[in-house]
């Protein structure tokens, strides 16, 4: 799909968004619509579960009541025969329940999907090390920040529910690569390791929930919280969402939200809905106020489709009744080291490091005892690794934004007693390029199983000046051998900002000072084949307005060269040139299209 726009261009390729940008280990306590929150920084996990109702909770213990049915009933892996607890090794569930089923996307694209494994079991379970994915390397697990063995206690008794461990699965098809793989959890104390099927789809209807289990966290008794859950089409046809229900109320203290769709308030929709292909979604509202004296409470919204696997889909729902009144979450950012005053909403430059401050969140009944950061959207391909400054002050994060686009960040507390901030405090950081013409190169490799780490492909970025320039020549080319910078040119000053040689980018190349009616080519070359193919993405911005993006263009031998675009800032024009050159261009002279030639653009350098 190619796009280039003169107006606020965006990417349509990437399906569904990002669910969950920046993908951590988490056990509990995070919004689930909003994606991943930060686990702890080293140390094995260990879930508290002491039997104490009054003891400070882990936010992901279930809240059923002692009289509730068993918490795992019903809800089965359903790959294999029924088998109790203590014949399933570990007394592991998954949630959603497997086959996990990811959508039919082209290559080079991404779906990522949040899980969750859940102990039903008795006694403490633990993971020794980290689970895997066997089968197609299309399925990658998201990196875990943190240390095995992760220790899962006792299902509480008294308290009831489950203890669940939440991480990212990210589905990353390559044009070799099939659909299907197990996740293997291993178990200390079994010789078998738990396997859950992962599939994805060919086509046809499907839906994804983004929200398994909508958890409200500690709600106090006179607040009434909400929270959204999202149904996704994640296939190649229309699927029908004919009814979406609360099956379990919770004694009354859930309330489902249809919005317009329900226009009688009858609880019930009006008509059903149609979701096309493409990544169309429709959203619905839950409110959670608990009742007095109920301490733990759990509901079930169930969705009846025409999805031909889960014909019935299920959100189960959990909160938990508090004394007083929850944390109030407050988060700042500001561009690190400047004297700007901090604020929920800033505007950055591409590589500045951004500074996040949550310290002035707050409890009037006590003291906050964790801040669970969480990166809730990013420009597409790029990740935001959130740091800590300072090992004693978990209200302060650092990250560097890269590239050009907006970044949300958001940030939950915690008290003492393990009650969650009834908010959720968010700050937005858009990162607007203020040189004349800014170009950026992304890539990714599926069959990477890290394109964090040092090993990986190289694509570079090249900026050509027309006329004099030749590829791969300097002065006139600026890539990684000639990077440019004051007086390069006469009168421009290109140069290149970032240079990223083990994949996935960015690589960026700034200017300022056009020539009138001069023109400049932008191109790619496969500097070094790692994993496969490799798809990139460029992006170009002029006077801080994106006009054009292509995204995932295949580059699949080394020393291929993608010839991307012509660019005519004083116009201004962006001409799109698309062409495959399969051996390098040393030392060629870019084409001059026809494009060029009717465009009506004067040329300085009189090449047509």
């Amino acid at each position: 799909m190619r796009h280039m726009h003169l107006n606020n261009a965006r990417f349509a390729g990437s399906l569904c968004g990002m669910l969950c940008l920046a993908s951590l280990l988490v056990v509990g306590g995070c919004d689930p619509a909003s994606g991943d929150d930060e686990a702890p920084d080293g140390g094995s996990w260990t879930v508290p579960g002491d039997g104490s109702p009054d003891a400070s909770r882990s936010a992901d213990e279930d809240t059923s009541s002692p009289d509730d049915p068993p918490a795992d009933a019903g809800e089965r892996d359903t790959s294999e025969p029924a088998r109790s607890d203590a014949e399933t090794p570990g007394g592991l569930v998954l949630e959603p329940e497997a086959p996990v089923t990811f959508p039919a996307i082209d290559p080079g694209q991404t779906f990522s999907l949040t899980v969750s494994l859940a102990h039903t079991g008795q006694g403490d379970l633990t993971i020794p090390s980290r689970p895997s994915i066997e089968g197609s390397s299309a399925f990658q697990l998201q990196e875990l920040e943190t240390n095995f063995p992760v220790i899962l206690p006792q299902r509480n008794a008294e308290i009831g529910g489950r203890i669940r461990v939440t991480f990212e699965i990210v589905y990353r098809p390559g044009e070799a690569t099939n659909g299907e793989a197990e996740l293997v959890v291993p178990i200390e104390g079994s010789e078998t390791a738990r396997r859950f099927d992962l599939r994805a789809r060919e086509g046809a209807k499907c839906l994804h929930v983004d929200a398994p289990t909508v958890d409200f966290g500690g709600v106090p008794y006179d607040r009434a919280v909400s929270r959204q859950f999202e149904a996704i089409s994640c296939g190649s046809e229309p699927v029908q969402i004919q009814s979406v229900q609360l099956a379990d109320d919770g004694d009354g203290q859930f309330q489902l939200d249809l919005g317009s769709r329900d226009s009688d308030d009858d609880g019930e929709l009006d008509s059903p809905i149609s979701l096309d292909a493409t990544s169309e979604s429709a959203s619905f509202g839950v409110t959670y106020q608990p009742s007095p004296n109920t301490a733990f409470a759990r509901g079930l919204v169930e969705l009846q489709t025409n999805e031909p696997i889960r014909s019935t889909m299920t959100i189960e729902l959990r909160g938990q009744g508090s004394p007083g009144t929850c944390p109030t979450a407050e988060l700042s950012a500001k561009v690190r080291d400047s004297r700007a005053t901090p604020r929920s909403t800033i505007e950055a430059e591409p590589l500045d490091d951004i500074r996040l401050d949550g310290t002035g969140s707050s409890h009037p009944m006590g003291e906050l005892e964790t801040y669970r950061w969480s990166v809730l959207e990013t420009p597409s391909d790029v990740t935001a690794k959130l740091r800590a400054p300072s090992p004693n002050n978990e209200g302060v994060r650092t990250f560097r934004a890269l590239s050009s686009g907006t970044y949300k960040i958001g940030l939950r507390v915690t008290s003492s007693r393990g009650v969650v901030s009834c908010n959720r405090a968010t700050a937005t950081i858009d990162v607007v390029p203020e040189a004349e013409v800014r170009i950026e190169l992304t890539w990714t490799n599926p069959e990477d199983p890290d394109e964090t780490d040092d090993q990986g492909s190289d694509l570079d970025l090249h900026f050509l000046k027309m006329g004099p320039g030749r590829w791969f020549e300097a002065p006139y080319d600026i890539y990684f051998q000639n990077r440019g910078g004051a007086g390069v040119w006469d009168p421009e000053s290109p140069r290149l900002d970032l240079d990223d040689n083990d994949g996935a980018g960015p690589e960026q190349i700034h200017m300022d000072e056009a020539q009138s009616c001069q023109w400049y080519a932008v191109g790619v070359h496969h500097y070094k084949k790692m994993f496969g193919t490799a798809y990139a993405t460029v992006r170009v911005w002029l006077d801080d307005t994106l006009v054009y993006e292509e995204a995932h263009q295949p580059l699949r031998q080394e020393g291929e060269f993608w010839d991307v675009l012509r660019i005519h800032p004083s116009s201004p024009k962006v001409l799109t040139r698309d062409a495959i050159v399969p051996r390098t261009p040393q030392g060629t002279e870019p084409p001059v299209t026809d494009a060029m030639r009717t465009s009506g653009a004067c040329t300085r350098q009189d090449l047509y």
